[in-house]
């Protein structure tokens, strides 16, 4: 299963064009996504990004819960948010100015791999917020939890 990794520094052009990079470009085609989905995320001022295999990930694990459950509505509020956008024969893509403002993008954006999804950021924003995640991990030495082996799921 290929994963997104690493980060990307990118800049934005005049007409709000910003190149996804291409080792992105071919996780999402070898997962069979011909579009890019973006949608702010819920809880920095970045943009999130994936494939549409996440979004019905997603839409899976969502109606696990019961239907007109408050929560339930809260985090399906999502879908209405989510912009399916085209690369052109460069590989960019153009940000809806929604997103763009919700991310404080200028002239550039850093792509910033979280495995199974990617964030868009505004490179200061995203210096700070990677920081201030060091400084939980160190604070409270956060570990990721073993793997279970007979489940495959974490311990």
């Amino acid at each position: 299963m290929a994963l997104f990794v690493s980060n990307f520094t990118n800049k934005i052009d005049r007409k709000g064009r910003v190149s996804v990079p291409a080792p992105y470009r071919q996780i999402l085609a070898a997962k069979g996504s011909d579009v890019v989905l973006v949608y702010p995320h819920p809880k920095h001022p970045a943009i999130e990004g994936s494939g549409t295999d996440w979004l019905e990930d997603y839409a899976t694990r969502l109606n696990q819960l019961p239907e007109y459950d408050a929560d339930r509505d809260a985090l399906q509020a999502l879908f209405s948010q989510v912009s399916q956008v085209g690369t052109d024969s460069e590989g960019r893509i153009i940000l809806p100015e929604a997103l763009t403002a919700h991310a404080g993008l200028g002239e550039t954006a850093i792509f910033v791999g979280t495995g199974h999804k990617f964030e868009i950021w505004e490179p200061g924003r995203y210096a700070e917020h990677l920081a201030q995640q060091q400084a939980r991990i160190r604070e409270r030495n956060l570990t990721v939890p073993p793997l279970n082996r007979a489940t495959g799921a974490a311990s």
